[in-house]
């Protein structure tokens, strides 16, 4: 007489599914793990997002007229036609950016954290219409 004995069931350690050690559940298995990897990559673009740091330059006061968005660093203006041009700053994230009067972030720079800039606070900075160059600091570089 054959005797019925429990099955032996065992947690995927991938999953976290149950499974009898006769019948590995090998499509499914591979459902959730690119489940997971999607889950992951949707998770560090969203943090990625989130960190995000941009300085928009704008041609006019109060942040209207043209723009330019940054999220590094551009050794010259002049090739955006933004040389010399920029009258309010805006700059999102938490990091400071450094604006140099001169190309290839030549002279003394004046660091800006985030928040607003408009004309008036440009001009007490000394930097209103004479940016030529600006990085983020600690930030890449566009050449």
């Amino acid at each position: 007489m054959a005797t019925l004995s429990n099955p032996t069931f065992q947690i995927d350690p991938l999953t976290g599914i149950p499974y009898d050690n006769a019948i590995v559940p090998r499509k499914k298995i591979k459902e959730v793990q690119d489940e997971k990897l999607f889950q992951e990559f949707d998770d560090e673009v969203a943090t990625s997002s989130e960190t995000r740091f941009i300085a928009y330059l704008y041609k006019n006061d109060n942040f209207q007229g043209e723009s330019l968005s940054i999220e590094e660093g551009i050794v010259t203006l002049d090739l955006w036609g933004f040389d010399d041009e920029t009258s309010s700053i805006q700059i999102e994230g938490n990091a400071q950016w450094a604006f140099y009067r001169d190309t290839w972030f030549q002279g003394n720079p004046v660091i800006l954290g985030s928040g607003n800039y408009t004309l008036t606070q440009l001009e007490q900075l000394g930097i209103n219409d004479s940016i030529s160059s600006l990085r983020r600091v600690g930030g890449s570089v566009w050449y």
